[in-house]
């Protein structure tokens, strides 16, 4: 066999070689989807709920740039003070279900219990790999797999 024809076969087996790798878990499939999602945080209020207690909406525009959609999108907010240090930082899931790829909407995300002060600031994460000992935080990697691959 001459040389010209051995470099083609040679690519042909490592790229068949490459696609025989190991299968794809669930949550790393979540993640991977996860990260064909965009935001843009939009604005933040702090209001009351109809008990009196404290709730932060905090609206943000999401864009799913991937081929797959999910039900959930967990973003972590983090509110600052006045020093610029988190005060606190809390998991919000937001509903993406009706997020086609390809769609950008203004959603909100909800973080009860958190009572906005004066001078403080919120910032918003979408984190590139969750901590996997906080799966459970995340309704994204919950048995819900409509959808997902």
């Amino acid at each position: 066999m001459s040389r010209n024809r051995l470099v083609p076969l040679a690519i042909g087996v490592a790229v068949a070689l490459a696609a025989c790798g190991p299968r794809e878990t669930w949550e790393q499939s979540v993640t991977r989807v996860r990260g064909g999602y965009r935001i843009e945080p939009m604005g933040f209020r702090g209001m009351r709920d109809d008990d009196g207690s404290p709730v932060l909406d905090v609206d943000v525009l999401v864009v799913n740039t991937g081929r797959v959609s999910l039900r959930w999108l967990t973003l972590l907010v983090h509110v600052q003070g006045p020093d610029g240090r988190d005060r606190l930082a809390r998991r919000a899931p937001v509903d993406v279900a009706m997020l086609l790829p390809g769609v950008t909407a203004g959603l909100t995300a909800v973080v009860r219990g958190v009572d906005l002060n004066k001078g403080e600031n919120v910032l918003l994460e979408l984190e590139g790999e969750p901590p996997q000992d906080a799966l459970a935080e995340y309704p994204e990697y919950g048995s819900d797999r409509r959808g997902m691959p």
